[in-house]
Parts: C-alpha cells; sequence; structure tokens
C-alpha cells in the first residue's frame, strides 16, 4: 500500500493489500545504509539517514536524477508497523527535505 505522494514521485501505482503482498523494490539499493536499514526495520529497528544519495533508486531504478528531485528529499526516516500480535510486517520509509 502506498499514499499519492510515493505514488506520484515513482510513477508506481499504489499496491491493493487485498490482493496480497507485492514487491515494490524491483531494483538494487544503491546506498549501503538504506540498504541496511531496509532490512533492520524488520529486526524492530528505527532508523535517520541523512544525506542519502539517489533515495529513489530502489523503487526507479534511476541513477541520476535531476539535481533538484536528488537534493530535495536526502534525508530518510525508516521504522517499523508490527502487528497485533508484536510481528513486524511492514516498514515505512519516509522521504524528507
Amino acid at each position: 500500500m502506498t499514499n499519492k505522494a510515493f505514488e506520484a514521485e515513482t510513477k508506481k501505482r499504489g499496491i491493493d493489500p487485498k490482493k496480497g503482498a507485492a514487491c515494490i523494490l524491483q531494483h538494487k539499493i544503491s546506498d549501503l545504509r538504506l540498504a541496511a536499514a531496509v532490512l533492520g526495520v524488520f529486526a524492530g529497528d528505527t532508523f535517520f539517514l541523512e544525506d542519502v544519495k539517489n533515495p529513489y533508486f530502489m523503487f526507479l531504478g534511476k541513477k541520476q536524477q535531476n539535481t533538484a528531485e536528488s537534493d530535495r528529499n536526502n534525508r530518510v526516516v525508516i521504522f517499523p508497523v508490527s502487528a497485533d500480535d508484536g510481528e513486524i510486517t511492514h516498514g515505512v520509509i519516509v522521504f524528507m527535505p
């Protein structure tokens, strides 16, 4: 499930949770800190990263964005979301200027 801002930025449609799980990460993550955070969030950790290079690469597969896009959202917060039983089922990524 994605929000409208994510859909607008990545040009990808939202995921319908009724249709089951879907993988939105179709590309390798170029920033190693971001890659570690995406894995670590499912261990229950929360991450705040600054100066992230090409933050949308994992969704878009574009190495180079124009400068305005690259500079606009270079901070990232990643946090876990757990189900009622405490199992972490989702991770949330928030891109910030």
